[in-house]
């Protein structure tokens, strides 16, 4: 009985998630889902952790050569790179085709209302937290030799402060083995399968460990610190490293539905179904965050945070399809605000 209502738990939100009416009809919403949650391959990479495999096309998500959710890199139009990083958000998780993602909407604004000539790179994968856009970062860098970075996270770094993790190499190691295990076998391509596979492993796992956490940490943060303990890390090495190359970093924290002031009927029934002790923990570590990156004035001439929790605030109707997604329109109006507050630091 507690592995059932552990499995209906990990599987009914992701069928609610379909009626939104923030989606333009059923038909498109069950398309995504079935393109994302049932198609989609995602394997291992040796230096960010996972990526969708290459060359995946479907009838709303298209996966280049190099395993992103963005044009092929062989053909760039533009003269100039622009990378944008995060999680699901960023990628696009709601979106019916790449080009109603976040990535394509701000090169489209940029390039055609604001006549710059940028790239813009969607280096952004879903369920990564501030390590893996990092990594990402890193790995991505002398290649591509971006002139810009727009950095669309924080949902994810808060996720692993409720699971209590902090990237454990151990977890991390495992969860790449379940991807690559899967894979071969060719049975287990539902990615929530998976995810509810790779759960019931950890927690055994957890039982069975042999040495303590000053094995894997030099110095775990705590719950309520593993938030800003991931988020700061990152922007202290991209501020240090980009500030070096003039390269300008833009930092948005991502909307949440929490914080939506106005909110419809659909978004108010989707709020009550999550968890209560999550949502407060989701509630006071983002405004942590938001405290401690995002409410101090803008100083650097080549870094800049924004948060974007009121991004919607003037919108009465559907946004959200769940506490974090949202489906073309949102991605829309959210790439406009991002590029306008690019274009007041740039001009």
């Amino acid at each position: 009985m507690k592995f059932y209502n552990f499995f209906k738990k990990n599987t009914n939100k992701y069928v609610e998630r379909w009626h939104s009416d923030a989606f333009s009809d059923r038909k498109t919403a069950m398309q995504i889902f079935k393109d994302v949650k049932k198609r989609l391959r995602i394997i291992p990479h040796p230096y960010v952790g996972w990526r969708s495999a290459p060359n995946q096309n479907f009838k709303t998500v298209n996966i280049n050569e190099n395993g992103l959710r963005s044009k092929s890199l062989k053909s760039l139009k533009y003269k100039e790179n622009c990378f944008l990083l995060g999680a699901s958000v960023a990628w696009g998780f709601g979106a019916s085709s790449n080009e109603a993602t976040p990535a394509y909407q701000i090169e489209k604004i940029l390039n055609e209302k604001y006549n710059l000539n940028l790239n813009v790179i969607n280096l952004s994968e879903q369920s990564a937290s501030s390590i893996e856009e990092l990594n990402t970062f890193i790995t991505s860098f002398h290649e591509l030799n971006p002139k810009m970075i727009i950095i669309l996270s924080g949902g994810n770094d808060v996720h692993c402060g409720y699971v209590n993790e902090y990237k454990a190499i151990n977890n991390y190691k495992i969860m790449l083995d379940f991807f690559s295990w899967g894979d071969k076998i060719g049975v287990v391509r539902d990615r929530n399968f998976i995810r509810i596979l790779v759960k019931i492993f950890l927690r055994s796992f957890k039982k069975q460990k042999k040495y303590d956490d000053n094995f894997y940490y030099f110095n775990k943060p705590g719950r309520e610190d593993i938030a800003c303990s991931l988020y700061g890390y990152k922007t202290d090495f991209l501020n240090n490293f980009c500030s070096k190359k003039n390269i300008k970093v833009f930092h948005f924290l991502q909307p949440l539905l929490f914080f939506k002031k106005n909110k419809s009927t659909f978004e108010k029934s989707y709020e009550k179904f999550v968890n209560e002790k999550k949502k407060d923990f989701t509630i006071e570590q983002i405004n942590l965050l938001k405290q401690k990156f995002f409410e101090k004035k803008n100083e650097n001439s080549s870094t800049f945070f924004y948060s974007l929790l009121d991004c919607f605030d003037d919108y009465k109707e559907t946004i959200f399809v769940d506490r974090s997604h949202t489906a073309d329109h949102g991605y829309k109006i959210l790439a406009e605000k991002i590029c306008e507050k690019i274009i007041k630091n740039i001009t």
